[in-house]
Formats: structure tokens, sequence, C-alpha cells
């Protein structure tokens, strides 16, 4: 990825960043059922065999099985839907989930992202 790609990925990503903030989602998302964030020591490529043989502290969850899934606020009232996620090609750590809010009667094609540190 050359420096421009980067430069223009890292505007994109503080443009999601600060509507997100400003919306006060800090308040504390919960996703709807078990939704770890990936581990940094995780590696990038796993056998089925290794992935039973890892420690019990390592979570791990498919990412076609975060994207759609239902997010709530503190106060367990749905407040938008995963639909896609922002990934460290150098680590392979998931950074950001990108979420759309409820828009309510109309659509919003606005995605957000927020830290996945901070979905539990």
């Amino acid at each position: 990825m050359n420096s421009l790609s980067k430069n223009r990925l890292n505007r994109i990503i503080q443009t999601l960043c600060i509507p997100a903030l400003a919306i006060g989602f800090a308040a504390g998302a919960v996703a709807q059922g078990t939704s770890p964030a990936m581990k940094k020591d995780m590696p990038v490529a796993m056998s089925a065999k290794d992935m039973k043989t890892q420690p019990a502290t390592m979570q791990a969850m498919r990412a076609s099985k975060l994207i759609g899934m239902k997010v709530n606020g503190a106060q367990g009232k749905d407040v938008g839907e995963i639909k896609d996620l922002i990934v460290n090609v150098n680590t392979g750590d998931v950074r950001y989930a990108l979420l759309e809010f409820d828009p309510g009667f109309f659509k919003s094609e606005k995605l957000f992202a927020i830290p996945v540190k901070e979905l539990k």
C-alpha cells in the first residue's frame, strides 16, 4: 500500500471516528451474544486442529458472524448493526467495527467506526 493510499485510509477512518465520538457512543455499546475482540497474539492462519488446542483465553469469531450482528446501547436499546470490520493488515488485528445506526423511518447510508474494544 503506497503512502497516498495510507493517508487516504487514515483520513477516511478519522472522518468516520469523529462523528461516532460526537454521538457519545462511548456510553457503552453492547453487541448481542458473545462478540469478543480479536486478540493481538492470534496467528493469521490456523488449522482446525490448532484451534482445538489453543488455550481457553484465546477468543476468536468469524467476521461473517460479527457482520450483521445487532448492537445494543448501555440501556439495552437497539442502536444499530455491524456492517463491516476494519482490519490492520500488518498485524491482523480487528481495529474497528463499522456500524450503521438505526435511522428509524429513514434509511441511512452512513457508517461510523467504533473501536472493537468498546464492544462487549
